[in-house]
């Protein structure tokens, strides 16, 4: 679907405003939901006293490969918007970016293609914040769109060849990984020790949990 897994939405918005980039790519915009993130918080926050409130500062362009999502909301949001495979469209931007937002996408392709993808926005930009499922149920065409269909299955090991990652727990069965320039900084910030507890003891963090509801 263009949409993904809504439990993930504040993790990714939050290391969104944390990179701060000023040149962002969306590859795979879908519904557009990251690029709302991006204006809302980078340029409408950042800049809430400006006389001219959509006077966007910040560059966001966006791939997709299925045409018939794009809305007119896309096209208000996203500077420049490239229509076709990333696969192929990547190598040749001559932009630079601080970000890549690659979001519920490369479950829809195979680990070869994904890896190749994944290695060319390195080449081309600083950070890259991926999200894929955990658990990668079947699907199958959507919407009429034959690219919705889930391929591969993907593993943190998957991405660890790529350099220093950053994994982030959540609560929605997203592999959440931030590879890039700002992994050092966003793990000091972000590992404090009860994330790490989180990490290292998921069970023990239940436990207390459910202590503590019985409790209070």
């Amino acid at each position: 679907m263009p949409v993904g897994a809504y439990q993930q939405l504040s993790t990714i918005a939050d290391l969104i405003v944390r990179i701060n980039p000023q040149k962002t790519l969306d590859v795979g915009m879908g519904f557009g939901t990251y690029g709302v993130l991006v204006r809302e918080y980078l340029d409408l926050w950042d800049n809430m006293n400006e006389k001219k409130m959509y006077a966007w500062k910040r560059n966001l362009d966006g791939i997709e490969i299925f045409e018939k999502y794009i809305t007119p909301t896309h096209r208000f949001l996203y500077d420049d918007i490239h229509i076709g495979d990333a696969r192929i469209i990547i190598p040749t931007l001559k932009k630079r970016y601080d970000l890549v937002i690659l979001a519920d996408v490369i479950e829809h392709l195979t680990l070869a293609d994904g890896k190749k993808l994944l290695s060319d926005i390195l080449a081309t930009a600083d950070n890259v914040i991926i999200t894929t499922p955990q658990h990668v149920n079947e699907q199958g065409a959507q919407y009429g769109n034959e690219h919705e269909r889930h391929i591969s299955q993907w593993s943190e090991k998957d991405f660890q060849q790529f350099g220093d990652c950053l994994f982030i727990p959540n609560e929605g069965g997203s592999i959440i990984c931030c590879i890039g320039t700002a992994t050092p900084r966003l793990k000091k910030e972000l590992f404090t020790f009860k994330k790490r507890m989180y990490v290292l003891f998921p069970f023990a963090v239940i436990v207390y949990r459910k202590i503590k509801k019985i409790i209070f």
